[in-house]
């Protein structure tokens, strides 16, 4: 761990990627103490889908594959977002295995590795799957969870092969980092169908409600890191792609918290995710401040038309950089 004094220093220390897997290693020797406390005459691999089955009341095949891939889907969302940050403000990397790459590469694996969790725990278990291979019994929502993490973890091999043909891209939606991000954030849409395969219903205790709106959250969240293209001040795209990106995410996101959750929980999602960004609490990556983020406001201006710099915050980037300010503007969100 290093605190050198160049800007954005902090974004090549590993604290954060250890604390995480220390924090992830605890939870699971805590949950295998309780399950064994549970029950003291089950194989050792049954202690902790027990130890999840006693405290959450969920099934532990299903609450061990959530829990999986929504733990990676975390450290892969906070390295993707360190990784953004220290392209943005310091350029290429110089070595591969980076702190936020590694962060990326470990999060993408821990979501595949979700779905080989959700079959052995219902294989040991026993459950009565459908679907079942050789002995494996293997649970429909960990099929599509499975495919999505590979996907995910096959683009970051396929990333570096195709800056060393291509060259250095400039924007989150090379094909590549495509299928990273979207392998990813699809993930926990297939976690969320196991709640619902095996039974759980929303309402049926305190950790159930968690577990749905934790699943939805991530979906929502999942379905808007594409936006990160609009967010850090480097956009290849025209504007106009925000609010059509951010209406497709709302409806697979909003509509089915509506009927799984009901009425009143697609606006507490709305504002768990989104007014604290509005109001400057995530306004900024993990370094600080080191890569501000821009944070669209309820305003619109329409085009074509001569473009302001109060329009177009390409255009307010193009004054800063002393770059020739754009003539015209396409339909754009106003920006803070």
């Amino acid at each position: 761990m290093t605190f050198a004094a160049q800007p954005g220093a902090e974004l090549e220390r590993w604290d954060m990627l250890i604390i995480l897997l220390v924090a992830f290693g605890a939870i699971v020797v805590a949950l295998a103490i309780a399950g064994r406390r549970a029950r003291r005459d089950d194989d050792w691999l049954l202690w902790v889908p027990n130890g999840l089955e006693r405290v959450t009341g969920i099934p532990g095949w299903a609450a061990g594959m959530i829990g999986t891939a929504a733990f990676g889907l975390l450290v892969a969302g906070i390295g993707f977002y360190n990784d953004v940050a220290w392209h943005v403000g310091r350029g290429r990397d110089k070595e591969l295995f980076t702190a936020p790459h590694s962060m990326i590469i470990i999060g993408l694996g821990l979501i595949a590795l979700a779905a080989g969790v959700g079959i052995l725990f219902a294989t040991i278990q026993q459950v009565d799957t459908a679907l079942r291979v050789k002995g494996l019994r293997v649970p429909w929502s960990a099929v599509p969870l499975g495919l999505l993490g590979v996907c995910a973890l096959s683009g970051f091999p396929l990333d570096d092969l195709w800056h060393a043909t291509y060259g250095i891209d400039v924007t989150m939606w090379s094909p590549t980092h495509m299928l990273m991000i979207c392998g990813a954030a699809f993930s926990l849409i297939a976690a969320w169908l196991a709640l619902a395969e095996a039974g759980v219903s929303f309402r049926q205790n305190r950790w159930t409600k968690v577990a749905h709106f934790v699943a939805a959250w991530f979906v929502l969240a999942g379905l808007t890191a594409p936006l990160g293209e609009f967010r850090f001040g480097v956009p290849q795209f025209q504007q106009l792609f925000h609010p059509l990106l951010l209406l497709l995410a709302a409806a697979f996101a909003f509509v089915p918290t509506r009927i799984v959750l009901g009425r009143g929980w697609a606006i507490v999602l709305a504002l768990a995710t989104f007014l604290p960004e509005s109001i400057g609490l995530l306004s900024s990556t993990a370094s600080n401040g080191f890569v501000p983020t821009r944070t669209p406001e309820p305003r619109s201006c329409w085009g074509p038309r001569p473009c302001s710099w109060r329009c177009c915050f390409q255009c307010r980037d193009a004054r800063a950089t002393s770059l020739r300010r754009s003539t015209w503007c396409v339909p754009v969100t106003r920006w803070r």
